[in-house]
């Protein structure tokens, strides 16, 4: 596969329709909030709360690695990857 293979170039598309690349599910208001409501009673809204270290925490567990930083969109985790 080279660059000149790609649909834009002239290349067969992957899908039938463009795919969305943002949230692709509607998540359950009163869920979201439960969530948030611990440390928003607390007033810790910063970006050092609970809920971010618990995130980590699942997301390191479901991919079997010892460490996730989260991160605000996939251009910073992009960043951190440079080296």
């Amino acid at each position: 596969m080279n660059v000149r293979s790609l649909a834009i170039f002239g290349g067969p598309p992957v899908f039938d329709k463009p795919r969305s690349t943002s949230n692709l599910i509607k998540p359950d208001k009163d869920t979201f909030l439960r969530y948030l409501k611990h440390d928003y009673e607390a007033g810790n809204l910063s970006d050092n709360h609970s809920l971010i270290g618990e995130l980590e925490k699942r997301l390191a567990m479901l991919h079997g690695a010892k460490y996730c930083v989260a991160v605000c969109n996939g251009l910073w985790g992009l960043v951190l990857t440079i080296n």
